[in-house]
């Protein structure tokens, strides 16, 4: 998936659960990763250090973790890692 300035790349499963990179469609950098936080039960951002974040980007952040958590209630729907590959 991507926005006007990230792209949400697929890096790998756990098993359980996907993990997926935050990458800035400009400079092709790698800014944090999205994946499972198991204390909260839910997929967290883990921001890379030194990244400043304005609030257009952050909001793409979560719209995309909220995807990911509607995708995950619906036992019966593909992984959304399936549906983006």
């Amino acid at each position: 998936m991507e926005t006007e300035y990230l792209k949400f790349c697929f890096s790998h499963t756990t098993g359980k659960t996907d993990v997926w990179s935050v990458v800035s469609k400009k400079h092709d950098d790698v800014l944090g990763e999205i994946k499972w936080h198991g204390a909260w039960r839910q997929y967290a951002f883990f921001p890379n250090e030194n990244i400043i974040w304005n609030r257009e980007c952050l909001a793409d952040v979560m719209n995309f973790i909220s995807m990911l958590m509607e995708t995950r209630k619906t036992k019966s729907c593909p992984s959304i890692s399936e549906l983006v590959r």
